[in-house]
């Protein structure tokens, strides 16, 4: 990701944030009594509901902050029929304000609880995307002149219409806040790829988020309250379920680990080899713009690069595979592949273990499909192999595998290794 971008993007939605509450608040202000009105017990209960949701966050196997139930609860305050004033603007202030409470006291609550808390641009987003929905719900005349929530009345025979309207403004929030999370964390010129990442990643998340809302809102008629725990109640039963997802990954995560200490333990690499070229491709990757789900590909094939040495009777001298004939990298690298296939799920980090030998210029003369990680992996691995993680070896390492820039390793990559472990001054 680029930091400059994503301190801009924090900065930007954190005053829209601050703009949306502060506006809020001056409207509730010039009319107390009015605000004391609509906020009754049921938007009490609504805020109370949406600050006990708050630590019910976790994070994703990909790494992303997920949190079901507080989205919804809050997304159904926006739409719901909450709070019965004449004054619209009132109703939308009071909600924004609602929504501001309750993920303020759900913060705290996490934080007591010693759940963390998710980064305060996500909470700003959230925040904004409410106040958006809000206004568009009760404010706004798109539909026939009016705002959806001015239609109750005329839409009583047709309450398909009203359902329709409510998922359109729910959906304006959820985009807002997909979009601000794409935003912060995509590498530069990466934009539509890690769209598509979150979109994978959490898509399915947000469109039960949205629909949990709008049937928790439309609930409010026959349910009153009820609404609330009977409609949210899947949301929960999904949140455990991404519980067990997220401790089989790291179960997986603790296996890799493990296994990629194997060839350290067993005198195939030299102690430490892994991590290093784990903690090498990660910097160069994160240079040439990789996506986080790649970089974290990238980490496991560097953790595990070497796991097809276990199937040789001897081993390679210092463990050094960039070293070994041609022949000897092919076979290490399909075994190795062929081990990390046996895991389910890992079919790109076997990919790249598995072309990692290859010559770049296979790439340039041949014009075969070498992807970038594979590149990456092999000019790191052979600077690890070359230095064995002592720093006085650097000049030598770097001098041998120029000699095989543009024939055996990537010119590119090459240039970015040479200048991310050159020493701090």
């Amino acid at each position: 990701m680029s930091p400059a971008r994503s301190r801009y993007v924090d900065l930007v939605v954190t005053i829209l944030a601050i703009v949306a509450g502060v506006a809020a608040l001056v409207i509730l202000v010039h009319d107390p009594a009015e605000a004391r009105a609509g906020a009754g017990w049921r938007w009490g209960v609504m805020v109370l509901a949406l600050a006990l949701a708050g630590p019910l966050h976790l994070r994703l196997p990909g790494g992303f902050d997920a949190s079901p139930v507080a989205p919804a609860i809050g997304l159904a305050m926006v739409l719901s029929p909450l709070i019965r004033l004449d004054d619209y603007v009132m109703r939308s202030a009071l909600v924004v304000v609602g929504v501001i409470v309750g993920t303020g006291i759900g913060l705290a609550l996490s934080a007591l609880t010693g759940q963390g808390r998710p980064v305060a641009a996500v909470i700003s987003s959230r925040i904004v995307g409410a106040a958006a929905a809000a206004a568009l719900f009760r404010n706004v005349p798109w539909v026939d002149g009016k705002a959806p929530a001015r239609q109750v009345e005329a839409w009583a025979d047709t309450p398909w219409r009203m359902a329709v309207a409510m998922t359109v403004c729910g959906a304006v929030a959820v985009l807002i806040e997909m979009g601000v999370l794409v935003l912060r964390t995509a590498p530069i010129g990466r934009i539509d790829s890690q769209a598509e990442l979150v979109a994978r990643e959490l898509g399915p998340i947000w469109l039960a988020v949205l629909g949990i809302a709008v049937a928790i809102a439309l609930g409010f008629g026959p349910l009153d309250l009820w609404s609330v725990p009977i409609m949210a109640s899947p949301l929960l039963l999904m949140r455990t379920a991404l519980r067990r997802q997220a401790a089989i990954a790291q179960v997986r995560h603790d296996t890799i680990e493990a296994l990629s200490r194997l060839t350290d333990g067993t005198g195939f690499t030299t102690e430490g080899h892994g991590r290093r070229v784990r903690d090498l491709t990660r910097l160069v990757g994160t240079e040439l713009m990789l996506t986080e789900r790649e970089l974290r590909d990238l980490e496991m094939a560097a953790m595990l690069h070497d796991v097809g040495q276990l199937g040789l009777s001897d081993p390679l001298p210092g463990g050094a595979t960039s070293e070994a004939a041609r022949a000897d990298q092919v076979a290490i690298a399909a075994d190795g592949a062929a081990v990390i296939r046996e895991f389910g799920g890992l079919e790109r980090v076997a990919e790249i273990v598995e072309l990692q030998s290859t010559p770049f210029r296979n790439v340039r003369e041949f014009g075969e499909d070498v992807p970038i990680e594979c590149r990456i992996l092999k000019a790191c691995n052979a600077y690890d192999d070359l230095t064995q993680g002592r720093e006085e070896m650097r000049p030598s390492a770097l001098e041998r595998i120029s000699l095989g820039m543009g024939y055996e390793y990537d010119p590119d990559v090459v240039d970015l290794l040479s200048n991310l472990t050159r020493p701090a001054r």
